[in-house]
Order: C-alpha cells, then structure tokens, then sequence
C-alpha cells in the first residue's frame, strides 16, 4: 500500500502506525501534534480517510473550558508521541503533557481511546501526578499478557503496569551519555518488548 502524505501548516507527525494482520481492514494511524488529537486513517485503497473527532472521557469532553466554578485540568492531548493501534481497534497514546494550561506542574499520561465513541477507555497517570512527566519523546506499548509496557523517556525509565495500573516492573537506564547541549542524559526514545522466542539469537549465546 503507497500512503502520500503531505505536512500542513504546523503540523509535526509525531507517529504512524498500521493495523494488526488479524483486522479486518488496513488501517493507518497518524498523529499530528498541533491538532492535539490522533487521525485514525481507515484506506480501503491508496488514499486516506482522515477521522478528526475529538476525544472524550465519560461523558465530559476533555478541553480547557473555563466555568464559574472550575477549570477542567487539560485538553484532550498536548505533545502526544506513539500511537499504535491495539487488537480491540483502540488506540494507545503516550500523552507527555508538555504544554498543558493553567497547570503550576506538568504531567504525562498514558490514554486508551476508542476511536468510534472518542472517550478513554483506560488510563494510567501517577499519583501525585508530576511524578509521572517526560516533555517529549517516550511511548507506550500494550503487551501480549494485558499489561502496559510505558517509557518515560527524557529520564530514561521504563516501567510495566498492569490493567488495574499496579507497577509490577521498572527499570532506569544506567547509561549517561552526552547530550547535544553537552549536559549528560539517559534519557530513552522508546522501549520495545520482546519474548524469548522472538529474539533467537539470545537462546544461541546460552
């Protein structure tokens, strides 16, 4: 399948991403960062069919909207990085949470969306929540056994959190390096999950 893209004004792709073989259709997610919300993209052919609702939690549109009585803590997505696409036709999404409004302290989140009803579904963030934050790279993968696989990417930590958001494995990356502004770093793109079976050469080295 050949997608042409074209970036528009303000628009940085921060992911695409392709359906699992056992859906019924090809589908391509795209995920713009100045439109703060994913594009599921559904192409029976070529082109591309672009889906631009945004997203809901229960039955609260999450926005900044401003009332007598309060202010809702964020918009949909801010500086969103790694959508993949779940074998329940949901979306997973690393949520960095960089330029979230009227907030003292920024944090991350990871969401779950159903693109047909636009709500979460599922959501992990750290209580208090500025002790979950990574301003930009890091991702989110959904594991064979249910579990979350998140790295927080700037300070180089991965952990994995079951459906019910229990941490039942972390890891920091012991690996300083120098960063372009000379500062040292181990910060991490993304981290990637793999079985035994998956990596045959590890089973060689035994």
């Amino acid at each position: 399948m050949k997608v042409i893209g074209q970036q528009g004004p303000g628009v940085h792709r921060q992911g695409l991403r392709c359906s699992h073989p056992g859906q019924p259709r090809d589908e391509i997610l795209s995920l713009g960062v100045s439109l703060k919300e994913p594009l599921p993209r559904a192409p029976p052919r070529p082109h591309l069919v672009q889906h631009t609702g945004g997203i809901e939690s229960g039955t609260a549109r999450q926005s900044a909207v401003r009332t007598r009585t309060r202010i809702s803590l964020y918009r949909p997505l801010e500086l969103q990085h790694d959508p993949s696409l779940l074998e329940n036709g949901h979306v997973l999404i690393f949520d960095n949470g960089t330029h979230r409004q009227r907030l003292a302290l920024p944090f991350s989140r990871v969401i779950e969306v159903d693109p047909q009803t636009k709500q979460i579904v599922w959501e992990y963030r750290d209580v208090p929540l500025y002790n979950f934050f990574s301003p930009y790279i890091s991702g989110a993968r959904r594991l064979p056994n249910g579990n979350t696989l998140i790295t927080e990417g700037v300070f180089g930590r991965m952990f994995q959190v079951t459906p019910e958001k229990e941490v039942v494995w972390e890891f920091i990356n012991p690996h300083f390096y120098p960063a372009p502004d000379g500062a040292l770093t181990n910060a991490v793109f993304r981290a990637t999950h793999y079985l035994a079976a998956e990596v045959p050469f590890l089973a060689r080295q035994q």
